[in-house]
C-alpha cells in the first residue's frame, strides 16, 4: 500500500480551524471515480442585518485525477451532513444531515462541476444514520473461477437480482431508503405516480434507539437493515424489508431476523474494555444467492471500541439445521424422512484485535463470485484506519493482516525541501473504488489523500512473479470494466511505465480472439482504454494520440453507417455496409469511382436533411486523413523509423494499420457516392488543382498505403512519389487544419517515481504536471496546460465540430476530465435539435471521461 496524493485546503481558508476541530467528515466514490466528501465552509447570514459570516456544511466534488479542482455547494443544509451516497451511475447523489433533511443533487447540463438540488425531503427531524438506493438493476460478478475463460461474455455474467420494488409489467421503482435514530424507515419514490413517500418504524412494541445503522440488498429483492444502539450490552438487531406495488402506493412490510451479540463482549472484562459499537457495516451490499457448497453472502462487520482499542469480528446469516421432537405416535413416514426444520442464525467467523480504536472503515466493492477456490486478488480486503495513522488492509475472510501503512508525513521531494509532516493526524472516512486497487478518504484536518493498493496479496521474494501475477490480475480489471462500462482510472493507477506494452498486448490478443459480435459491441470502450494507457508513458506517448484518433475514427463510422438502411430485405443480398466492405476488401484500384460503378447508388440513398446533419463528422473525417497522411516525414523515413526521434512518430502507426486504412477507403467510397448522387448537400472542400477530387485523391493515398501493408507477412516500403504527395498534400487541399491534443493534466503516469507521494492545494494547479503530444515530431511540455483560458498562445479546436476556437473564445465552453478535450457548451435549445454526431457527445466525452464546464477567468485572475 502507498501512499499517492495529499490535497489540502489554503492556508488561507477562514474555516481551517473549524475543519481541525470538529473533523467530522463523510464520504463517497462513484463507479465514475468521483469523489465526494463534506467539510465546513462560510456563508453569509441573511436573516441578519449585520451580514456576519456563519459555519455551515458543505459537499465538495473532485475528480480525483485533478484533485485540485473542487466543486462546493451547501444547497439548504443548516446542520452536520452525516451521510453521502452516489447512485449506480455515478451522476446522481444523495446528502442526509442530523436535521432529518435528504437532498437530492443531479449534474446540470452533463457537467462534474455543476449541480443543482432536485427534489428535497424531510424525514420528521430526526437524524439519518443509513441511506442507500433502491436496487434495480442485474448485477455483473467478478467471477473468480471462470477468468481463464477465454470468451470475455463469459467470465463476467449478470446474475438474477430481483429489484427491491417491482412496479407493474418489468419495470422496478427508482429512489432511495433511509434510516433515522428512532428506528424510522423512510422510502423515496422518484419515477412513479401517486403516493411517492412511506414510512414505518423497525418495531412497533418498544422504541429503538440507533447509533450505527447499514443497508443491504438480497438477489431476493428483500432489504437488510442492520441497526445498534452503540452499547455492546445490547445485541445488534437485523431486519428484513419488503416492498410491494399496490393500488397506486406503496406497501412496506417489516421482519425480524435473529439479532447478534459481539462474541469479544460476551466477557464482562472485555464488555468493560470495549463498551461501544463504533461501527457496523455489511460485507457485500449486493448480497447474492450463493452458490451449493459455497459461504452465504449475507456478512456483517461489528466494531468494537474503547479507549484502549477495538475488537473487530466478522458474522455469517447461516441457516442451522434444528431437530424435531416429535413423539413416535405422531411420526408418519413423511415426517421420518424429513424430521429436522432449518432457522436463521448469525455464526461467529473471525475476530481481529486491535490495540489502537478504529477511526474509519471501508469494505470492498468488487462483487466476487467466491467459492472454494483460493484466490488472493482484488476484492479479498477491508480497509481499517486507527487514530495512531494506521492504516491496515485485514483478509475478509479471517480477518488476516495482510498490509499496513502509517499515514503521518509526506516525502521529501527531489529538490530536498521537506513538505509539511502531517502528524497528529488520521483518516476519518474513507471508501474502496470499484476495482479495490485504490483507497481514497478524509483525514482530520479536511485534506483528500489516495492510496494505492497491491493487486496481490501473496507476498512473493520473487519479482518477476510477483509482476506477471499483477500484470495478469490487471488485466483482467481492464476486461471488467470494459464489459461493465465502469470507469477504468482506478486500474491505470497501478500501472507503470514498463507494464503499458505487456498490458496492451495481453489485452490485444483477448480482444482479437473474441467474436465479431462483442468486437462490435466493445470497441469504442477498448480503443478508449488504449488510448488512455498510452497516455500514462512518456516513451510510448506517439500512440496515444493514433488510438485517440482511431476512437474519433470509429465513432464517425458508427454514427455515418447507422444512416444507411437497406432498401429491401433479403436473406441473399447484404446490407450497404457489408456491400462497402466486401468491394474495398477484394477490389485494389485506387480510382474510387471505378469502384463506386459496382455499386448500386439506391442502397446507400440517404435524405438531403439527414446529409447536411452529418456535416461535421464529414469534415472531421477528411482533415483526420489529411493529419494521418502529413504525418510522415521526408527526412529518414519515419514510417518504418518510428524510433528515430525517441518519441515515435504520431500517426505512422495508423498508416500501417491495415483494419483502420480499410476503415478510411470503405468510408470515403460512401462519401464519394453521396458527393455524386447529392452534391448540393455535400459539403464542399477546395482544392488549388481544377482537375483533382479532394475525396478522390484521399481515397487514391489511403488506398497505396493499404496496399504497402497488406501483406501481413511482407511489408513494403512508399514510393518517393507518394511520401511526396502526402508531404504537399495540405497545398492541394484547403481544409482547416484541425489538430489532435491528447492532454495528460491529471496525476496519471506521473506517481511511480523516486519522489513518492505528491502534496497538492485545493484550487491551485501544479503546472509541471502537463505534458501534451500532437501529430508533430514529438510530445511538448508547458508550464501550464493549455487548456487554461489564461493561456492565449494556442488555437483551441471544438473536438465536436472541428472549428476553431481561437485562442481566448468568449463563448461557454466544457472539458473532458480525462483527455482534456474542449467543446462548446450545448445550449437547451441545440439540445433539443442535436444532429446523431453531438448526440454521442452530450452525456460524455467519446473517450467515457465526464465532462467539465470551464471556469473563465480574467487577465486579473479572477473568475468571471
Amino acid at each position: 500500500m502507498e501512499l499517492s496524493f495529499v490535497t489540502n485546503w489554503p492556508k488561507t481558508d477562514v474555516n481551517l480551524s473549524i475543519k481541525k476541530l470538529l473533523g467530522d467528515y463523510v464520504c463517497s466514490l462513484s463507479c465514475k471515480n468521483t469523489f465526494a466528501f463534506t467539510a465546513i465552509g462560510n456563508g453569509k447570514n441573511k436573516s441578519n442585518k449585520e451580514d456576519r459570516e456563519i459555519f455551515i456544511p458543505q459537499v465538495h466534488i473532485i475528480d480525483p485525477d485533478r484533485p485540485w479542482e473542487v466543486f462546493s455547494h451547501s444547497g439548504d443544509h443548516k446542520d452536520p451532513i452525516t451521510m453521502l451516497e452516489w447512485d449506480y451511475s455515478g451522476t446522481r447523489l444523495l446528502s442526509g444531515d442530523t436535521g432529518g433533511r435528504v437532498n437530492l443533487w443531479q449534474m446540470k447540463n452533463n457537467m462534474l462541476n455543476d449541480w443543482c438540488c432536485s427534489t428535497e425531503t424531510h424525514i420528521s427531524g430526526e437524524p439519518i444514520v443509513a441511506i442507500a438506493w433502491l436496487h434495480g438493476v442485474s448485477k455483473i460478478y467478478y467471477d473468480v473461477d471462470n477468468l481463464e475463460n477465454p470468451n470475455w461474455m463469459e467470465i463476467f455474467k449478470y446474475i438474477p437480482f430481483k429489484p427491491s420494488l417491482q412496479l407493474i409489467g418489468s419495470s422496478h421503482g427508482e429512489g432511495w431508503i433511509a434510516v433515522t435514530t428512532q428506528g424510522l424507515v423512510t422510502v423515496k419514490l422518484l419515477n412513479v405516480k401517486g403516493e411517492c413517500e412511506v414510512s414505518q418504524r423497525l418495531s412497533k412494541t418498544r422504541p429503538l434507539h440507533v447509533a450505527v445503522a447499514d443497508i443491504a440488498f438480497q438477489s431476493t429483492g428483500h432489504i437488510l437493515i442492520a441497526v445498534a444502539d452503540g452499547s455492546t450490552r445490547l445485541p445488534v438487531h437485523v431486519f428484513r424489508l419488503t416492498l410491494s406495488w399496490e393500488h397506486g402506493k406503496c406497501n412496506m412490510q417489516i421482519e425480524q431476523l435473529p439479532s447478534y451479540f459481539v462474541r469479544c463482549c460476551l466477557d464482562f472484562s472485555n464488555r468493560e474494555k470495549y463498551p461501544t459499537i463504533s461501527h457496523l457495516k455489511f460485507l457485500n451490499k449486493e448480497c447474492m444467492k450463493p452458490p451449493i457448497g459455497s459461504r452465504a453472502t449475507e456478512q456483517m462487520v461489528v466494531i468494537a471500541s474503547g479507549s484502549t482499542g477495538s475488537c473487530i469480528e466478522i458474522c455469517t446469516l447461516e441457516k442451522e439445521p434444528t431437530p424435531l421432537h416429535i413423539p413416535q405416535v405422531f411420526q408418519s413416514s413423511q415426517m421420518n424422512r424429513d424430521n429436522s426444520s432449518v432457522q436463521l442464525i448469525w455464526m461467529h467467523r473471525a475476530t481481529h484485535m486491535d490495540v489502537s480504536t478504529v477511526s474509519a472503515i471501508a469494505m470492498p466493492r468488487l462483487p466476487l463470485n467466491l467459492s472454494s477456490k483460493i484466490y488472493n486478488g482484488p476484492g479479498m480486503c477491508l480497509a481499517v484506519t486507527n487514530v495512531d495513522g494506521t492504516i491496515k488492509l485485514l483478509h475478509r475472510l479471517t480477518l488476516r493482516l495482510c498490509d499496513a501503512f502509517k499515514y503521518e508525513k509526506i516525502k521529501p521531494d527531489s529538490q530536498g525541501k521537506r513538505q509539511k509532516a502531517l502528524q497528529g493526524k488520521h483518516v476519518v472516512c474513507m471508501e474502496m473504488s470499484n476495482s479495490c486497487l485504490a483507497l481514497m478518504g478524509v483525514d482530520r484536518a479536511g485534506a483528500v489523500c489516495l492510496f494505492r493498493l497491491p493487486p496481490m496479496l501473496v507476498q512473493n521474494p520473487d519479482a518477476g512473479i510477483v509482476r506477471a501475477h499483477s500484470i495478469n490480475v490487471i488485466v483482467n480489471l481492464f476486461v471488467y470494466c470494459l464489459v461493465t462500462g465502469f470507469d477504468q482510472w482506478d486500474v491505470i493507477l497501478r500501472v507503470t511505465s514498463n507494464m503499458v506494452e505487456s498490458i496492451l498486448e495481453k489485452l490485444a490478443n483477448g480482444f482479437n480472439s473474441q467474436p465479431k459480435s462483442t468486437q462490435d459491441m466493445l470497441m469504442l470502450r477498448y480503443m478508449s482504454t488504449r488510448a488512455a494507457l498510452y497516455r500514462t508513458a512518456a516513451s510510448v506517448s506517439g500512440k496515444a494520440t493514433d488510438s485517440f484518433g482511431k476512437l474519433i475514427l470509429l465513432s464517425m463510422a458508427n454514427v455515418i453507417r447507422s444512416q444507411l438502411q437497406p432498401t429491401s430485405y433479403s436473406p441473399v443480398k447484404k446490407g450497404p455496409s457489408d456491400q462497402l466492405s466486401a468491394i474495398c476488401n477484394s477490389n485494389p484500384d485506387t480510382d474510387v469511382d471505378k469502384l463506386r460503378t459496382n455499386l448500386d447508388p439506391r442502397d446507400f440513398d440517404i435524405e438531403m436533411s439527414t446529409l447536411r446533419s452529418l456535416h461535421a463528422p464529414i469534415e472531421l473525417l477528411v482533415n483526420l486523413a489529411i493529419l494521418v497522411l502529413t504525418s510522415i516525414h521526408p527526412q529518414g523515413h519515419l514510417y518504418h523509423k518510428p524510433g528515430l526521434y525517441h518519441f515515435p512518430q504520431s500517426g505512422v502507426l495508423i498508416l500501417k494499420d491495415v483494419s483502420t486504412l480499410q476503415l478510411f477507403r470503405e468510408l470515403f467510397l460512401l462519401l464519394r457516392i453521396w458527393s455524386v448522387e447529392k452534391p448540393a448537400a455535400f459539403p464542399v472542400f477546395q482544392t488549388t488543382i481544377e482537375n483533382i477530387d479532394a475525396i478522390s485523391h484521399l481515397y487514391k493515398l489511403i488506398t497505396q498505403f493499404w496496399l504497402c501493408c497488406k501483406d501481413e507477412n511482407q511489408h513494403t516500403e512508399p514510393s518517393e512519389e507518394l511520401i511526396d504527395e502526402c508531404v504537399l498534400l495540405t497545398s492541394y487541399i484547403q481544409a482547416p487544419c484541425w489538430e489532435f491534443f491528447p492532454v495528460t493534466e491529471g496525476i496519471l503516469g506521473k506517481l511511480h517515481s523516486p519522489v513518492g507521494s505528491r502534496n497538492f492545494q485545493f484550487d491551485t494547479g501544479p503546472g509541471s504536471l502537463i505534458s501534451i503530444v500532437t501529430f508533430g515530431m514529438g510530445p511538448e511540455k508547458f508550464t501550464r496546460s493549455t487548456m487554461d483560458m489564461l493561456d492565449r498562445n494556442h488555437t483551441k479546436t471544438d473536438i465536436v465540430s472541428g472549428r476553431f476556437l481561437g485562442t481566448f473564445p468568449s463563448q461557454e465552453l466544457r472539458r473532458c476530465s480525462r483527455c482534456s478535450s474542449l467543446s462548446l457548451l450545448p445550449t437547451k435549445e441545440h439540445l433539443s435539435a442535436a444532429k446523431p454526431w453531438e448526440h454521442n457527445w452530450v452525456r460524455t466525452c467519446i473517450c467515457g471521461g465526464l465532462w467539465k464546464r470551464v471556469i473563465k477567468k480574467s487577465n486579473t485572475g479572477k473568475t468571471k
